[in-house]
């Protein structure tokens, strides 16, 4: 199991993480199972409501389903760490997004939103008599946004030449730098992209920065817990490499051994 550094920030830019778990079959999501299953989770996620999008179930294709009398996911919200889990026939996600408020509620970590997903899990185990789950697939995903103004050199001065791409040392503007490939079983992803963010009434120029690990789960013996504490694992390990000086200056970055 790779170690986890533990990365803590100041000043990070972090708009979105998430924890996502895919089943190895579909689940079919009727009206009173999605009640029975908020029956088990309101003490913790105490509102209930329909999914404004619809979650990719990662190493899994056809992974919503439209059926009469089904409904194409739920989501529970409410939580009190400001999470948002969506179940869907194929995918279970924890989501925390910040919010632009006052007062914003900060990123609870990784641990809590593990928590989380595995009470997810085992009320569904419970509603469905399936014990255990399979679960075919975990990942873990964070979205940074950068305000940047120049996007030429957005590149060369928040991240590491492990990502650098020649083709684009001369570009006048970096629109996308996507990156995909697989290191010791673990699926990576760097997906860099230049977009306007609106707040409110507001807009900002800036790069989304999408960085994502997950992993396939053996059969019949790999256990989804380990396995998604690996990929976190990964992920922190994943990020510090790839942002520059610049970046781990600018984000007030200060590293522990383990976490």
């Amino acid at each position: 199991m790779t170690t986890a550094p533990q990365l803590n920030f100041g000043n990070l830019p972090l708009v979105e993480a998430a924890v996502r778990a895919t089943f190895a079959d579909s689940i079919h999501l009727k009206f009173s199972l999605v009640n029975n299953i908020h029956d088990l989770l309101k003490g913790s996620f105490v509102e209930l409501s329909e999914p404004e999008r619809h979650e990719v179930a990662p190493g899994v294709a056809g992974t919503v389903e439209f059926r009469p009398g089904h409904l194409t996911g739920v989501v529970y919200g409410g939580h009190e760490d400001g999470l948002r889990a969506t179940v869907q026939s194929r995918v279970a996600v924890i989501r925390w997004q910040k919010q632009f408020t006052k007062h914003p509620q900060e990123y609870p970590r990784f641990a809590t939103m593990q928590a989380a997903l595995w009470q997810v899990i085992e009320a569904v185990e419970t509603v469905y008599e399936l014990k255990p789950l399979p679960i075919a697939v975990v990942n873990m995903s964070y979205v940074n946004f950068l305000p940047v103004t120049d996007f030429a050199s957005v590149l060369t001065d928040y991240f590491s030449k492990s990502v650098h791409v020649q083709a684009t040392e001369n570009a006048e503007l970096i629109r996308k730098v996507e990156l995909s490939w697989r290191n010791a079983g673990i699926d990576l992803r760097f997906c860099l992209e230049k977009l306007t963010a609106v707040i409110d009434e507001d807009s900002m120029d800036g790069c989304r920065l999408t960085t994502v690990a997950g992993v396939t789960v053996p059969e019949p013996d790999g256990d989804p817990k380990v396995k998604l504490e690996e990929v976190h694992a990964r992920l922190q390990v994943f990020f510090r490499d790839v942002i520059s000086d610049r970046a781990k200056k600018e984000w007030q970055l200060q590293e522990a051994p383990d976490g």
